[in-house]
């Protein structure tokens, strides 16, 4: 399954937002789950998965979305803590295009999806606000469903 997190973006030095979504992509579905309305309803299913060892979790910057989950949530919940069968994609595909910098998801899709594009404009929107736009939930469902699309088996 792909994975990836959203949070508000700040432009101020000291000051971080939360995680506010975390979507999960099969090749056909895309779930995506309220991090800051709806953690306590769902923390059970997002455990479940990111500890199963059956399922392979692929992100594009792990650690940066580990970072971002565990200091947002650490001291409330433990669905964050333990991690099993992940991958980062994005030193996979670093390796693979044989570049010292971490490519971008946008480069990716480029290389890998012959020539294919993928829109970024809502990456810094308010992932805060809510109802989330029809704009940034097509958005962050193609972020991860473009995960297994470009690196799934």
């Amino acid at each position: 399954v792909g994975i990836d997190v959203e949070w508000r973006p700040s432009f101020r030095a000291g000051v971080e937002s939360p995680a506010s979504i975390m979507q999960v992509s099969c090749r056909d579905r895309v779930v995506i789950f309220d991090l800051l309305h709806a953690l306590s309803a769902s923390s059970s299913v997002i455990s479940t998965l990111l500890k199963s060892p059956h399922i392979l979790k692929l992100f594009f910057d792990l650690r940066g979305d580990i970072s971002v989950l565990n200091r947002s949530y650490h001291a409330t919940t433990a669905c964050f803590s333990e991690w099993d069968a992940a991958l980062d994609l994005q030193k996979l595909a670093a390796h693979d295009m044989e570049i010292d910098k971490a490519p971008s998801l946008k480069e990716c899709v480029a290389a890998y999806m012959d020539g294919g594009r993928l829109a970024k404009g809502q990456q810094i929107s308010n992932w805060e606000r809510r109802p989330l736009s029809s704009e940034q939930l097509e958005y962050a469902a193609l972020d991860a469903w473009t995960l297994v699309q470009v690196f799934g088996p």
